[in-house]
């Protein structure tokens, strides 16, 4: 999701926010307004569809991360916090009512922990998905065949030097040749 499609989404980084993307999580519901479910997410988004249920208001892998080092990705500060990456995949239901609270001032006004943690909703709100559909590279258990349906670098992915031989580099840059090759430009 990019910032320029909620037009009404002002919020400038805060240190601790590593990206746009990262910033632009609460405003999921407001973009997908209309939508039954949705993810912020690009993969195989309709296998991940078929396990939403209507109950929650996000469905989410409930990790329980606690990174030991200081830096990530691209030399950024490592933070610890309460629902560490359980932001970093959401499957949405853009109507469930407790999601009504993620106005554009709301989103504009509340901290990027607020909106992390997802302190507008109860703990009962918050279903949990397989561990394959955020699966952090070096933290999750390696599967016992195949690999996850998402992997997130949580460190440094493999369009960086020093990470290119992290657990699934493979896939990530054959599949980033190929958008290549078909002339299609990558950012990560």
């Amino acid at each position: 999701m990019s910032l320029n499609c909620v037009a009404s989404y002002s919020r400038s980084n805060a240190v601790v926010e590593a990206n746009g993307v990262s910033k632009a999580r609460g405003g999921a519901p407001e973009v997908l307004a209309g939508c039954a479910h949705g993810t912020l997410w690009r993969c195989s988004s309709q296998y991940l569809f078929d396990l939403a249920d209507d109950k929650y208001a996000v469905m989410v892998v409930k990790h329980q991360h606690v990174p030991t080092e200081q830096e990530k990705m691209d030399g950024q500060k490592q933070t610890k916090y309460y629902r560490k990456n359980w932001s970093s995949l959401i499957l949405w239901n853009c109507g469930h009512p407790a999601n009504a609270a993620l106005t554009p001032d709301a989103v504009n006004r509340e901290t990027g922990s607020f909106l992390h943690r997802f302190s507008w909703l109860k703990d009962e709100e918050i279903g949990a998905l397989p561990e394959t559909w955020n699966w952090l590279e070096g933290w999750s258990t390696k599967p016992a065949s195949g690999h996850p349906s998402v992997v997130h670098y949580t460190r440094g992915g493999p369009w960086f030097d020093e990470w290119k031989d992290v657990d699934y580099a493979d896939l990530w840059l054959k599949e980033a040749a190929a958008l290549k090759a078909a002339g299609a430009t990558t950012t990560a």
